[in-house]
């Protein structure tokens, strides 16, 4: 569901998506929602607002 090609390069980004998922998984939706507003505000600095990477982090970010 995230994005595959070129994401990985960040590792604050890496981190900020993996602690988010793990978040919603556990259930935390609350605590997931700032690494996940995180996840997309790096993206949006690495990719641009208009990437398909930050499109996914979005659809991400909604359905928390």
């Amino acid at each position: 569901m995230f994005p595959a090609a070129g994401w990985s390069g960040s590792g604050e980004l890496t981190k900020a998506i993996k602690q988010s998922k793990d978040l919603q998984r556990q259930g935390k939706i609350e605590e997931a929602l700032p690494f996940a507003e995180q996840a997309l505000s790096i993206s949006k600095a690495i990719f641009g607002k208009d990437d398909l990477n930050v499109a996914i982090l979005h659809d991400h970010l909604a359905a928390l």
